[in-house]
């Protein structure tokens, strides 16, 4: 990087107002790029007040900074002039103006020593904001920017309604109180809580988002000097995240405008757009834990019904299933009925609002049945007693584990099909546990109790 003093221009400067132009020139970058900031260092003898960079459309001159944009990536020039205003007057006192950094695309690039000029050299040295000899405060004058001080921003939602997770929010930017045109500028949201990025933005007419125009919460306008049609400065566009829980969310920004006068003025919005906390569409259902759980052979059934959509509204249901099923509707209730086990999954719409809900229908695990029910029986003096154990959801061929677990009666098995029969014989009692398997599938144990005959006089146990 090097500065040289425009064509004419004299090391030697009196007066205050008194215009200074400056080259700026760089060698070696070759890259293509969207912006370019170029930030000086003065003190306050000097501000800087406009610049030229070929391919590049000025943003603005403010806090002793340059920013130039382009609507595409554009190469970066070899040299770029600036106009710098005396703020006071400079007559044989030394000042410097020297660039401080200078950033493409927000990366910052090294910067020589000898990039700076001296003007007046062996004067007095100037005098800064603090009152100390030597500068350094970056040419802020203190002074506001004439006719833009009552500049204002307002929102607004674009659409109504309530959002659930996932939803796209839209919020209209204005701005009040410009004089003239706009070169582009910056448009930043606060999201509080933050659950919800920005996906998308239209700038106004006239203004462009460049490529990479959106960087975390806040997007890029670019264009040639444009008037904004009724302050619309553009839309933004939010997507709630997955996990957003329907509570309120506050949407604020604030805004940074380059003036095609060259001047940079930022205002933040007054009031908030404030979406959510309303009730949320959604559909209940009286199955439990959203299961229906049904015995083999058997039917289970669901009732789901839509709640805080619009009064009014015609509900449209839609469904997405596993297994056969029917489902009889009735305004913004429906009833699901099947005989095999799966999921069904319900989307009820109203155009605006939507809501899914997924039910699952299962049968129960395989189990165990006993004849007589309970398996409590007694054996009566001399003879036997007999309970039939049969299996219920278990598919192929079954096989039955018995086992006695405790007592001195004789146990016999006799298995038939999908049943085994139990008989027990001699004196004294039994405790047997039986299991059925297939197909990869075991049921929980049952304990089958035979009981000896009590004696006269005593009691059963």
């Amino acid at each position: 990087l090097s500065l040289s003093l425009g064509e004419g221009g004299s090391a030697t400067v009196s007066g205050q107002g008194t215009t200074i132009t400056v080259n700026v020139s760089q060698m070696g970058v070759a890259a293509e790029v969207n912006a370019i900031e170029i930030e000086f260092d003065t003190g306050t003898s000097v501000t800087l007040t406009g610049g030229s960079a070929t391919g590049f459309i000025a943003f603005g001159f403010a806090d002793n900074t340059a920013t130039f944009g382009a609507v595409q990536a554009t190469a970066v020039p070899a040299s770029a002039s600036f106009t710098f205003t005396t703020a006071s007057d400079v007559t044989g006192v030394e000042f410097t103006i020297g660039i401080k950094e200078v950033r493409l695309d927000g990366n910052a690039l090294p910067v020589p020593p000898p990039a700076a000029l001296t003007f007046n050299a062996g004067g007095t040295p100037p005098v800064d904001g603090n009152g100390d000899t030597g500068g350094g405060d970056n040419g802020d004058t203190g002074m506001p920017t004439p006719g833009y001080d009552d500049l204002s921003v307002s929102l607004a939602r674009v659409g109504e309604g309530p959002v659930n997770a996932g939803d796209e929010v839209v919020v209209n930017v204005a701005v009040d109180g410009l004089m003239g045109a706009v070169t582009g500028g910056e448009i930043t949201l606060t999201v509080d809580p933050a659950v919800a990025a920005i996906t998308g933005g239209a700038p106004a007419d006239g203004l462009l988002k460049p490529p990479g125009g959106i960087d975390g919460m806040s997007v890029t306008l670019i264009g040639a000097p444009t008037t904004l049609e009724g302050g619309s400065y553009g839309t933004v566009t939010l997507t709630l995240s997955a996990d957003y829980d329907g509570s309120p969310v506050s949407i604020s920004a604030s805004v940074t405008v380059f003036t095609a006068g060259g001047m940079k003025v930022s205002a933040a919005a007054g009031d908030p757009v404030v979406v959510g906390g309303g009730p949320i569409p959604e559909l209940e259902t009286d199955a439990e834990d959203n299961t229906v759980t049904f015995d083999y052979g058997g039917m289970g059934s669901a009732t789901v019904t839509a709640v805080n959509f619009d009064e009014g509204a015609e509900i449209n249901f839609s469904y997405e299933a596993t297994a056969d099923f029917q489902a009889m509707e009735d305004g913004a209730s429906l009833m699901i009925t099947t005989d095999a086990p799966g999921t069904v999954m319900v989307t009820a719409t109203d155009g605006t609002a939507s809501a899914s809900l997924t039910i699952t229908f299962a049968n129960p695990p395989p189990y165990l049945t006993s004849d007589p029910d309970p398996a409590d029986v007694i054996i009566p003096e001399g003879g036997e007693a007999s309970v039939t154990v049969s299996a219920t959801g278990l598919e192929g061929v079954i096989t039955y584990a018995i086992s006695k677990t405790s007592g001195t009666a004789t146990i016999a098995a006799d298995t038939d099909g999908g049943m085994v029969t139990l008989t027990a014989s001699g004196e004294g009692s039994a405790m047997v546990s039986v299991t059925a398997s297939a197909g990869g599938m075991t049921t929980e144990a049952a304990d089958i109790l035979f009981r000896a005959m009590p004696s006269v006089g005593s009691d059963a146990t």
